[in-house]
């Protein structure tokens, strides 16, 4: 099983890797069908990552649950390493040869907010992008690893319903908050759900 999850995972991101190779390059311009599936449906990619998280975790806990900030250092050593390098090495660049990256930005306050995993608008009125631009997908990622943490204090019957309810309260509310505008309100949050319910399954 943990075999056919890694080849999807490669999946996965080779067709985002092939999706930002028509965007950069090509713009998105397809001259046949197979660049039109990627320049139009690339993205998938992702919402397959997100799916194959919420099952991932599911499966690692389903038998042995850990405490919810063993669940959190797990995940953190994982990914905070990695991720905070790369971070400084755009915010490198960026700042001393920003024609690198024209359409991104660098501040103090979005580089703080970014290595906290808080969605924050580019300097460059780029979007909600932080200073390592596809660390995106980690803003969401925690989000459902602080829901899924709490969970933890709770019966595991109960488990998968808080995590459910905990996301979609959530997400709603703070698709509200002004300091966060609408970026947790994107559907793409409930695939974690979607991988959830496969473990389940």
């Amino acid at each position: 099983m943990l075999i056919s999850v890694q080849a999807l995972r490669a999946f996965a991101a080779w067709v985002v890797v092939f999706h930002h190779f028509v965007q950069v390059f090509f713009d998105f311009d397809a001259n046949n069908t197979f660049e039109h599936l990627l320049a139009t449906r690339g993205q998938m990619g992702v919402d397959i990552f997100f799916v194959i998280s919420g099952f991932v975790i599911y499966a690692s806990t389903a038998r042995r649950a850990p405490s919810g900030g063993e669940f959190l250092l797990q995940r953190a050593a994982r990914i905070v390493p990695a991720y905070w390098l790369y971070t400084a090495i755009t915010a490198g660049i960026l700042y001393l040869s920003q024609d690198v990256m024209p359409d991104y930005g660098l501040s103090l306050k979005s580089l703080a907010m970014s290595l906290f995993f808080l969605p924050v608008e580019n300097p460059a009125g780029y979007g909600y992008y932080p200073t390592l631009p596809v660390g995106w997908t980690l803003n969401f990622e925690m989000l459902f690893y602080l829901v899924f943490a709490a969970s933890l204090l709770i019966n595991r019957h109960l488990r998968l319903w808080m995590v459910v309810l905990g996301l979609i309260a959530i997400g709603a509310w703070l698709s509200e908050r002004p300091l966060l505008s609408d970026f947790y309100h994107d559907p793409i949050l409930y695939n974690f759900l979607l991988g959830l319910g496969v473990g389940f399954l």
